[in-house]
């Protein structure tokens, strides 16, 4: 699926430049000094299908070769496991970003697990960027550009219905895509192939 621009897209990618910049200043510094806190580690955060993994490997790729370490679905890991990967940055100094979909003292869900007061300690200090869900253009953008990519020219008045009825997520753009897809073999016409689309992926829409 493609990466559409949008509003919130923009500010997430402009925190993690700020964040990159404050890294490298952080550094530079004369006798790589010791400072308390994780400024080397960021948290991108975000509902599920904002596009968090998909702005970060965007951003990643722009970097050329500078060195950066992403972590996707951060939430997920072991606490041992995740405060391994943390220390490991910390020590090495190398940039790191973790993709969670909430904030990150929330991500240990049990608090007597091994690791999990240290690891929690460290994710309360770090950096946090929001990745706020699509805006409506962004929905219709990418579901015209989704569908163009599976070979379906689509009326934008219809795209643009379709979309509308959408949550503001890029994964109900991507869902809805495979399924036009997969029913256009057998549905010719726009709007039942998008109404019948989207009747596939209940979870996705708004009505």
């Amino acid at each position: 699926m493609p990466f559409v621009d949008g509003e919130a897209r923009d500010d997430a990618w402009a925190a993690l430049e700020a964040w990159l910049a404050s890294v490298r200043r952080w550094q530079d510094e004369e006798g790589k000094s010791e400072v308390s806190g994780s400024p080397n580690i960021v948290a991108l955060t975000g509902a599920e299908g904002v596009g968090k993994t998909r702005l970060a490997e965007s951003w990643q790729a722009s970097l050329a070769d500078y060195p950066i370490k992403i972590v996707d679905d951060a939430d997920a890991y072991a606490p041992l496991d995740l405060f391994a990967i943390i220390n490991e940055a910390i020590t090495s100094r190398q940039p790191l970003v973790l993709i969670g979909r909430a904030r990150p003292v929330t991500w240990v869900r049990d608090e007597t697990a091994p690791g999990a007061p240290d690891l929690i300690s460290r994710l309360a200090s770090l950096t946090r960027i929001e990745l706020e869900g699509p805006d409506q253009e962004s929905i219709q953008k990418a579901l015209q550009a989704g569908l163009l990519q599976v070979g379906l020219d689509l009326p934008e008045a219809q795209v643009r219905q379709a979309a509308h009825r959408l949550c503001r997520r890029f994964s109900a753009v991507r869902d809805v895509v495979l399924s036009a897809a997969r029913l256009s073999g057998s549905i010719a016409a726009a709007k039942p192939l998008l109404e019948a689309a989207i009747a596939d992926n209940p979870r996705h829409c708004l009505s």
